[in-house]
C-alpha cells in the first residue's frame, strides 16, 4: 500500500492525473484513504461503512454542452430540476495555466499587430482562440473578432 501511495505521488508530480486516480482507487480498495498534503500525502484507514469508498468512475464528458438534455430516464416534455456537483482534482491549476497562456498569446498577437506583423499576430491569436474554445471561455469571441478583423483588413478591396 505504501508503494502504491509513493507511485501515486510520483504520478501527480508528473501531472499524470489519470494514473494517480487509478492508484488512489487501488489504495481505497485496500481499505485506506489517501489525502494530498503540502509535503506529499497522508494515509488513514478508511471507515468501515461502504460510503467511504469512492463511487465507480462515471463517464467523463468533453464539456458541459455534452450533457444530455433528455434520455430514457427523462420523459419527453418533463423539466429536469437537479443540482450537479463536480469534484475536480488538479483542474483549477490547469485551467488557470490555460487562461494565462491564452491571455499571453492574445497580448502577443496585439503587439505583433501593432508592429505591422499581421501574419504573426494572426498565428498568436489562432493559438489563443484554440485554447479559449477548448475551455469554452467567453473571451474566445473577442479573439475570434480580432482574427476576423485581421482577415478583413488583409482582403483586397474591389476596385470600382
Amino acid at each position: 500500500m505504501l508503494e502504491l501511495a509513493r507511485r501515486r505521488l510520483a504520478a501527480r508530480q508528473a501531472r499524470d492525473f489519470a494514473a494517480a486516480d487509478d492508484l488512489r482507487d487501488k489504495i481505497v480498495e485496500l481499505g485506506w484513504l489517501v489525502t494530498d498534503t503540502a509535503t506529499g500525502y497522508a494515509l488513514v484507514p478508511a471507515p468501515a461503512q461502504p460510503s467511504a469508498r469512492r463511487p465507480p468512475k462515471d463517464k467523463v464528458l468533453a464539456n458541459p454542452a455534452a450533457i444530455p438534455s433528455a434520455g430514457p430516464e427523462l420523459p419527453t416534455g418533463s423539466t429536469r430540476l437537479a443540482t450537479v456537483g463536480l469534484l475536480v482534482e488538479g483542474w483549477p491549476d490547469d485551467l488557470r495555466e490555460c487562461v494565462y497562456e491564452a491571455e499571453t498569446l492574445t497580448r502577443l498577437g496585439d503587439t505583433r499587430q501593432a508592429a505591422g506583423e499581421h501574419a504573426q499576430a494572426s498565428d498568436a491569436w489562432q493559438q489563443a482562440l484554440a485554447i479559449l474554445e477548448d475551455i469554452q471561455h467567453p473571451h474566445a469571441a473577442k479573439v475570434r473578432a480580432k482574427l476576423v478583423d485581421t482577415v478583413d483588413r488583409a482582403s483586397p478591396t474591389p476596385s470600382a
